[in-house]
């Protein structure tokens, strides 16, 4: 979770409230760091209120799917890991609407408006999604590939 208040917290109300009937396992960082208060985890749903660099690699690299934001450094992450994702962009960020709603085109990642989020909704729509996930082989190609899409993100920008 993260984003400017209140959507960080309305995004956060939205997945705890569904969540609590969900039969799988779930991690969710609340994107809350320094934050003292704890919310109690289960055995089958944790929750942390920020992790490190490398909790947060660790714990991605666990998840069938990534439930986010689609901020630019989580996309590339995200990304790089050849991870399966539920983009839920932050309303009113237009960069973060843009750039889920073209990863959703080009069969990258799923991208689900805020208002209209619902976990079990997500997660069906995810399963049957047609990922296309680009291909990370090596440092080179991982340059390659984002310059780009950078590239096309550009000239879609100014076009």
């Amino acid at each position: 979770l993260s984003g400017p208040e209140p959507q960080r917290s309305i995004l956060e109300n939205k997945i705890i409230d569904e969540v609590s009937h969900y039969n799988g396992t779930a991690t969710i960082v609340r994107g809350l760091p320094g934050h003292t208060t704890l919310l109690p985890s289960t055995n089958m749903i944790k929750f942390y209120n920020h992790v490190s660099a490398h909790e947060f690699n660790d714990e991605m690299m666990k998840a069938e799917f990534i439930i986010s934001r689609s901020g630019y450094s989580t996309v590339m992450d995200a990304m790089t890991l050849q991870k399966k994702c539920i983009f839920i962009p932050t309303p009113g960020q237009t960069e973060q609407e843009y750039l889920g709603t073209l990863l959703m085109k080009k069969g990258m990642a799923l991208c689900v408006p805020q208002q209209d989020f619902s976990l079990d909704r997500a997660l069906s729509l995810a399963k049957e999604f047609n990922y296309q996930l680009p291909p990370v082989a090596d440092d080179q190609l991982l340059k390659k590939s984002v310059e780009r899409f950078l590239s096309q993100f550009a000239v879609s920008a100014l076009g």
